[in-house]
């Protein structure tokens, strides 16, 4: 394991996933000491996210798989897993506004931090998000109406 292989914008990306993996065992709201496994999907869906773009990015340079998708370079989906995952633990922040404790700022910390370091390791690359690609796929409308008639069920089997 080579730390040196890194840049310094995928060691920032790492050090937000590392800082969010450890804030997760921190208590996030200070009743019953809730922490961040245990504060709803927002909150462990937000760390899984955003662990997993930081892991997507740093894993191939430091002896793991290289992860590849049919659109999205690697560092492409490092932006979007860790920007889901800093979306979905700024919406558990937003959803509770009393009761919080020193983890959540924390995660909310680190999961910023992978998304800066993973955005900034993308635009080193030379990458841009294709934002108009995935427009254009979720917008236009549908060639597949549904299944096309052929007739009653009676009329294909011969029944009158």
């Amino acid at each position: 394991m080579e730390l040196s292989n890194l840049t310094k914008w995928e060691k920032t990306a790492g050090g937000g996933g590392v800082l969010l993996l450890v804030a997760s065992f921190l208590p996030w709201y200070g009743f019953g000491g809730l922490i961040g496994w245990s504060s709803g999907f927002l909150a462990w869906g937000g760390i899984l996210a955003g662990v997993a773009g930081a892991g997507v990015l740093i894993a191939p340079k430091l002896g793991g798989k290289e992860i590849s998708t049919a659109s999205l370079a690697r560092p492409q989906l490092a932006v979007v897993l860790s920007g889901i995952g800093t979306a979905l633990i700024i919406l558990r922040f937003l959803t509770t506004l009393q009761f919080f404790s020193f983890g959540i700022f924390a995660g909310l910390a680190g999961a910023a931090l992978a998304a800066y370091g993973s955005f900034q390791a993308m635009r080193e690359a030379g990458l841009e998000l294709p934002v108009d690609e995935i427009r254009e796929r979720f917008t236009q409308p549908s060639s597949a109406s549904g299944p096309e008639e052929t007739g009653s069920p009676k009329a294909e089997t011969g029944e009158q």
